[in-house]
């Protein structure tokens, strides 16, 4: 479980969010969402403790593993493919191999891809084998950014199929509406309009798109009823009311 408590954080004056506050729980599908320089890949950072808050806290349960997507990775060019997926594997699973082929065949690799080397794929496909080790840990929460980039369709859909059925929590960053409509159960907006910078609904991405929409009106609502308010008192006091 992480939990998200209070936590501000600002840049050259700029507050990104402040008092944020949610709890990630076991297993649970968090789509993230928010505009560009919105702070998304703060929190990631964040969370996956490479930055520090201003203020506030992240509690992280103890013994608790996350694993991080990564856009940049290196690799030793030399290494093969299944020797490097391997890695991932936990002690008691190293003669496991079929688990690291098995989601390896998944992301678009082929058989004979196995003994190839590193070096031979391309920058993309080398990501996707990032993606295959991550998977491959099947950590307690795992930190997704941008998944589906460098991904063709029929990897697209089998990685929806795997995270779906994951036991572990995910937090994704997508700007493919689609992949977070199947991949998520919880959506997490992050918006300066909301309390806290943040909105959290529980249920798919057209579950809060409905209830975005409703919230939105209701400020509109809101905001014309204060302005009519405000328009009939200053056409009041220009009458020179009486005391």
């Amino acid at each position: 479980m992480i939990q998200v408590d209070g936590l501000g954080i600002a840049y050259q004056g700029r507050s990104l969010f402040l008092d944020a506050k949610f709890v990630l729980q076991k297993g649970e599908k968090l789509g993230f969402i928010g505009r560009n320089g919105s702070g998304k890949s703060t929190l990631f950072r964040l969370i996956a403790e490479e930055e520090r808050p201003d203020s506030g806290s992240i509690a992280i349960a103890k013994y608790y593993a996350i694993g991080v997507l990564e856009q940049h990775i290196r690799f030793n060019q030399n290494e093969t493919l299944i020797n490097e997926a391997a890695k991932a594997l936990h002690p008691e699973e190293k003669d496991a191999l079929y688990k690291a082929e098995t989601i390896l065949f998944g992301l678009g690799f082929t058989e004979n891809d196995l003994e190839k080397p590193i070096g031979s794929f391309s920058g993309g496909y080398q990501l996707r084998l990032h993606l295959a080790k991550v998977l491959i840990s099947e950590p307690d929460c795992l930190l997704l950014d941008e998944p589906t980039n460098h991904l063709d369709i029929e990897s697209i859909v089998w990685l929806e199929r795997f995270l779906r059925n994951a036991s572990f929590a995910t937090l994704t960053v997508t700007h493919d509406r689609l992949f977070l409509q199947k991949v998520s159960n919880k959506i997490l907006e992050l918006d300066k309009r909301n309390k806290g910078g943040l909105l959290k609904v529980d249920g798919d991405y057209a579950t809060y798109l409905e209830l975005k929409e409703n919230l939105l009106e209701a400020q509109q609502k809101a905001e014309w009823t204060l302005k009519n308010k405000l328009r009939r008192e200053t056409e009041w006091l220009r009458r020179g009311a009486k005391a």
